[in-house]
């Protein structure tokens, strides 16, 4: 009986190219939590070795299997041939996949190996489809790539309405085969058992706290966050910046509130493993992403009643109402964001962007009445 059983169990293989700490990792988290076991056996891949959830997933008893790639071509067809290999052993009816190398993985697995079900899920954009020319050579070969293999999939989830016109529009894929589901928080309860827990614990005192919660890339505008922090403390002395996560910019996000002065009012506090226990301490949540396809944290903060002030782009402004539930800023976009990505680490903010949203944040940190209407 329990062979019959253990055979009748659905298998799915997700593929991710790696598994940090992001709101599109934590949502997948959320959903093998909830996930019945008893009538389906799941198995991750990550094409990487990031992988922080490690006695997350052994609680879960869900399989890991990291197959990191080595540099060169070379590297990566021994990284899929490994997986294929891998994938066709665990013989699933369906694959997940999630990233743009995954995507490509995930379509050579089944054009090549299997014959499964494939759905790829859409948590973010990729701002050289905009414009390709500013890509490399390599680039632009991954983007073929992905554009020739995106036939293979059975169906596409887009987690906003912004991310199904991207794929559309930019990827060529169907709207007939995209499925808008958009990504959700965990119960209000234990949220509000959460907001006790943090206001016991509140660290900041009584200063004037603005806040944000994600990986530190480029496309999360931070450069233009901390010079705007910097008119925000001219006028607040007591202002923190808090930054809770981390990122292959978080030396240089340091480097720069010294620049600018601010040191002593920007804290970094890394990846919180309870993101709701820390957001009640904040006066404002603060996103001026140029991109954000869902922004998991809002939803969080409205929860926990933190307004919010963010830019007016993707997921944040079809969350956020102005005025209502957050206030918008325009931000030039992805022009700016490609900017920025050549750039790096030297990036200068744009004046006039730096002023929106130091005005918004001004606007909300005067006005009690704002804030607690919004």
């Amino acid at each position: 009986r329990e062979r019959y059983a253990s055979r009748m169990k659905r298998r799915i293989a997700i593929i991710v190219d790696s598994f940090g700490r992001g709101g599109a990792e934590r949502v997948l988290v959320d959903l093998l939590e909830r996930t019945d076991l008893s009538r389906f056996t799941i198995r991750v891949f990550i094409l990487s070795d990031e992988f922080v959830w490690g006695a997350k997933f052994k609680s879960m008893a869900v399989d890991v299997q990291t197959i990191p790639r080595h540099e060169g071509l070379l590297g990566r067809l021994v990284q899929l041939i490994r997986l294929g290999h891998e994938v066709r052993k665990f013989h699933p009816h369906v694959v997940q996949t999630q990233g743009p190398d995954a995507d490509v993985a995930g379509g050579l697995m089944r054009m090549l190996f299997i014959r499964s079900g494939l759905v790829s899920i859409c948590h973010s954009l990729d701002f050289y489809r905009f414009d390709p020319t500013q890509a490399s050579a390599r680039y632009k070969i991954r983007m073929k790539c992905e554009d020739l293999l995106s036939s293979q999939l059975s169906v596409v989830i887009a987690v906003s309405h912004t991310a199904k016109q991207y794929l559309i529009r930019y990827r060529g894929i169907p709207s007939q085969r995209i499925e808008t589901m958009h990504a959700a928080v965990q119960a209000l309860p234990q949220r509000v058992e959460a907001m006790h827990k943090s206001l016991q614990q509140a660290q900041f005192g009584s200063a004037h706290v603005v806040g944000f919660v994600g990986r530190f890339g480029l496309e999360k505008n931070l450069f233009t966050a901390l010079a705007a922090m910097q008119r925000v403390c001219r006028e607040f002395p007591d202002g923190i910046f808090v930054l809770v996560g981390n990122g292959e910019i978080r030396q240089a996000l340091e480097q720069r509130a010294g620049d600018l002065g601010i040191s002593e009012s920007v804290r970094f506090l890394g990846w919180q493993e309870d993101v709701p226990s820390v957001l009640p301490q904040f006066d404002i949540l603060f996103l001026p992403s140029f991109s954000e396809t869902a922004g998991l944290v809002i939803q969080e903060a409205m929860w926990l009643g933190v307004p919010v002030v963010g830019a007016n782009v993707g997921g944040i402004a079809e969350t956020i109402e102005h005025e209502k539930t957050g206030i918008l800023v325009d931000v030039i976009g992805s022009i700016e964001a490609l900017r920025a990505m050549h750039l790096g680490v030297h990036y200068i903010p744009d004046e006039e962007q730096v002023q929106r949203f130091a005005d918004a944040l001004l606007l909300m940190l005067r006005d009690t009445t704002l804030r607690s209407r919004i």
